[in-house]
């Protein structure tokens, strides 16, 4: 089981939702198609405490930092304290992005994950066999044209994590 960590606002900037608790609602939803654990980080406070609350809300722990730290600060620190786990990192944040790299943790664009939410909630089972797609045809491109990109397998082979 692997731990999902989310930049809450950057998902919730990306999914187009005005409040947390809509963003929170659709999580759990897909937590229960998803085996993993789930940690969504906010920055600011849930009630206006100064030193930041956490709590969990249906098997998801949301943490909110407190008012003179940034949710991604806490991600990164949670990244460096947990490099011997399974940790997929969500977010679109390039900051964040790098130092899942330098920690050797997958990380997956706010897009991609929401787009895999939805499939999940639509159809229980992930399609992987896109054989409608018709490839172009050019004079320059060499090799077998129905075979994707690496940045396209590499994209596919860490959405399979989830």
């Amino acid at each position: 089981m692997a731990v999902v960590i989310i930049d809450g606002y950057n998902l919730l900037g990306k999914a187009n939702h005005l409040e947390r608790e809509q963003l929170i609602a659709k999580l759990v939803a897909y937590k229960k198609t998803a085996n993993h654990e789930f940690i969504v980080f906010f920055d600011g406070t849930h009630q206006g405490t100064r030193y930041g609350d956490e709590m969990i809300i249906e098997n998801i722990k949301v943490v909110y930092t407190p008012l003179h730290e940034t949710a991604d600060d806490h991600m990164i620190a949670f990244m460096e304290e947990n490099t011997h786990r399974e940790v997929l990192v969500v977010s679109s944040d390039r900051k964040i992005q790098k130092a899942a790299s330098a920690n050797l943790l997958t990380y997956f664009e706010s897009e991609a994950f929401l787009t895999r939410m939805q499939s999940k909630r639509q159809t229980s089972v992930f399609d992987e066999d896109v054989s409608n797609e018709i490839p172009k045809i050019s004079t320059k491109k060499r090799g077998n044209p129905r075979r994707k990109s690496k940045k396209e397998r590499k994209k596919r082979q860490q959405l399979k994590k989830l």
